[in-house]
This record gives C-alpha cells, structure tokens and sequence, in this order.
C-alpha cells in the first residue's frame, strides 16, 4: 500500500475490471491461483 495508495484487494479488483473492459473471459475460479492465469496470459499471447 505504501508505493501505490492501493491495498492488494483494490489492485486486485482493478485487474478483473481490465480484464472485463479487454473482453477476454476469465472463469471465476481462474483468478483463485496464478498458475491458472500464467497459463491464460501464455496462450493469450501465443496467440497474437
């Protein structure tokens, strides 16, 4: 919170807001771990 006013929860919130915003679908149990979602921003990206 020191370096970004923000506390881990509020960044964490704005993050699934920009998800939403990019249109990209993210199951709900994806956001619970991060191998999940390495594994979607790799394939995502090896898509483009």
């Amino acid at each position: 919170m020191k370096l970004t006013g923000f506390s881990s929860d509020k960044i964490m919130e704005m993050i699934k807001e920009l998800f939403n915003y990019t249109g990209i679908n993210i199951k709900k149990e994806h956001w619970n771990t991060y191998d999940e979602m390495n594994k979607i921003i790799i394939f995502i990206d090896l898509r483009d």
